[in-house]
């Protein structure tokens, strides 16, 4: 199966037939193409992750070293060191304002803005009104350091609950550094406890659902190793309080959640070994389901499915699997995905395909559109795989079927989000903005793949797939200027994924070209039209 180095190097081969430069040319005195679509972006500045890391080889392959260094090529400028997200603009900072914290009331407020959110089902931080208890450790005497850093953790979350509110949160200055001054003695001298455990995982999901993936894994790291030494990763004893239980439990659940998608993301390994983790789900029937709605912002069960395929497909380990084994994963995988997904009931399980003329019965909740777009990219993430299997007479059946259900997959995520992206959160925007940035990546490589030679395998399959990537291209920008007040980093994404269309759509063209001018040259053939 051609590598994604080799699909690049035909898109090379593509723009020089068309007169265009290619990486080969380039510094030879070529002057950079500049077509009216956009070309002038620097595609050496923009990754699906903020970080160029050589992990990124191990994870779901989009972009590979060999096709970073293709954009470093292609671009105008090497790729520079800088992330997309910028500097993080502290300066100096006043140690004196280090416990300061806001007004009882306001901390209140805020408390009382996420418990009657959905984001207390999302990411249940806390149970009931144990966060009182903090409040009042915190602004007591002598004053808990770890609730003071849990109430300045719970002020910085706090924009994300008023999102849909007039109301404007409260303006609390320098925290990050706070919480980091507050904790750090805990840290150091290795106390764990519930209000430590709470403040980590607060920044974590604030910087996760910000998508400052740069610092994720330093509160990761540290929020799963407490977590670990309050034995939260196991079963709880027999002896514990019910409230207890639920707790550690609840901010274990959610550590791993967001471990396991942000080591996909960044190529890199998960914090949280499987192996080592009581995995056992909540009790009940739907124990990811609470009146309808999706507990923890992700099925749990789902959650382990991910899990294990990023482990077995793509892994350092997953490398050295022969063709026959990674065969095996791919199909044990997608059995499991099938027997999930055939076991949810009727109203919240995602259809196999999704298509242009398919009806969903709305409004739908966020998380139910969370389900159906993490599924497409499973399922996608899973059977892609197969393009590390070598091509051989017994192994070509099952090749092209992977790679069928794959690129539906993809396909079947850009049509979903194209109808229902206006259900998602624009305070999300950075977490579900990768799904259809992924699936259209995918598209892209298989069109690379389906060019040239014989043109494209369904022209007009391949024109729809243009529109539709399109149009998610288009509500992404419209989206993001809204969610982001323009930022640069948002304008820098555009107009990689702009480019991205622009080479397909040359492609394209190149390919019917080669095509018609085959159909004219067959002997006793009347010329295409």
């Amino acid at each position: 199966m051609r590598t994604l180095e080799q699909r690049l190097a035909k898109v090379d081969t593509v723009l020089t037939r068309l007169g265009l430069p290619s990486s080969q040319n380039r510094g030879e005195g070529v002057t950079p193409h500049r077509g009216p679509n956009g070309l002038r972006s620097k595609l050496s500045d923009v990754l699906i992750t903020d970080q160029r890391l050589p992990s990124a080889d191990y994870s779901i392959p989009f972009l590979s070293g060999q096709g970073q260094k293709w954009i470093q090529l292609a671009g105008e400028e090497a790729a520079q060191s800088s992330p997309l997200g910028g500097s993080s603009g502290y300066g100096q900072i006043d140690p004196s304002t280090f416990t300061t914290l806001p007004d009882k009331g306001v901390v209140q407020q805020c408390f009382q803005r996420y418990k009657f959110s959905r984001w207390v089902e999302m990411f249940p931080v806390f149970r009931d009104d144990s966060f009182s208890a903090t409040i009042d450790k915190a602004y007591g005497r002598p004053a808990c350091t770890a609730s003071q850093a849990c109430v300045l953790a719970m002020c910085t979350v706090s924009p994300l609950f008023y999102w849909h509110n007039q109301e404007q949160p409260p303006a609390i200055q320098s925290a990050d550094i706070a919480i980091v001054h507050l904790l750090m003695p805990h840290i150091l001298l290795g106390r764990p406890s519930l209000e430590l455990v709470q403040t980590l995982v607060l920044m974590t999901v604030r910087i996760f659902a910000l998508g400052s993936f740069e610092g994720i894994d330093m509160y990761l790291c540290l929020a799963a190793r407490a977590l670990f030494a309050l034995g939260a990763h196991l079963k709880p004893p027999s002896g514990s309080a019910e409230e207890e239980k639920h707790i550690y439990r609840d901010l274990f659940w959610i550590v791993h959640i967001i471990d396991v998608d942000h080591a996909i993301r960044s190529g890199r390994p998960t914090v949280m070994s499987n192996a080592w983790c009581d995995l056992t789900l909540p009790q009940g029937r739907w124990p990811s389901y609470e009146n309808g709605r999706v507990r923890y912002g992700m099925d749990l069960h789902l959650n382990l499915i991910k899990s294990e395929a990023y482990t077995r497909l793509y892994s350092l380990e997953s490398l050295g699997k022969s063709d026959a084994e990674l065969l095996k994963d791919i199909r044990l995988l997608d059995k499991a995905l099938e027997d999930w997904r055939t076991s949810l009931p009727g109203d919240i399980r995602p259809a196999l395909t999704y298509r242009e003329d398919c009806s969903v019965a709305g409004p739908l909740e966020e998380e139910l559109v969370f389900l159906c777009l993490e599924y497409h990219r499973i399922v996608s993430s899973i059977h892609q795989a197969v393009t590390r299997v070598t091509r051989s007479a017994g192994h070509e059946d099952a090749i092209s079927s992977s790679l069928d259900i794959a690129i539906d997959a993809s396909r079947s995520t850009l049509l979903y989000f194209r109808d229902q992206h206006k259900y998602l959160t624009r305070a999300l925007f950075w977490l579900w903005s990768s799904y259809p940035i992924t699936a259209l990546l995918m598209l892209f490589t298989e069109a690379m793949s389906n060019t040239g030679g014989n043109g494209c395998a369904d022209d007009s399959q391949c024109s729809r797939d243009l529109a539709v990537a399109q149009d998610a291209v288009d509500a992404l920008r419209e989206v993001g200027n809204a969610a982001t007040d323009h930022s640069p980093r948002l304008q820098k994404l555009i107009r990689f994924l702009e480019e991205i269309l622009s080479i397909a759509r040359v492609l394209g063209a190149e390919a019917y070209a080669a095509a018609a001018k085959r159909e004219y040259e067959m002997p006793g053939q009347e010329p295409m039209l």
